[in-house]
């Protein structure tokens, strides 16, 4: 990724500060206490930063994952 610098502080910059998303949960509760669950997290947001006020073409995202085991005392 060629680095984007900010003209006034001429630092660079990494990615766009602001981000927004999507969440999905998937989950299941079995007899016996026990569950199970499945998550995603999709940004939708194209965090690549501009070069000088051009765009390079290429997209950066956040994507995230989990899965979770859980028991009911």
């Amino acid at each position: 990724m060629e680095d984007s610098r900010d003209q006034e502080s001429n630092k660079i910059k990494y990615s766009k500060p602001f981000d927004y998303g999507a969440n999905l949960l998937a989950g299941y509760e079995l007899k016996g206490k026990y569950s199970a669950q499945l998550n995603a997290q999709l940004g939708l947001a194209n965090l690549e930063p501009t070069n000088n006020g051009e765009k390079t073409g290429s997209k950066f995202k956040n994507v995230g994952f989990g899965i979770s085991l859980g028991y009911k005392f």
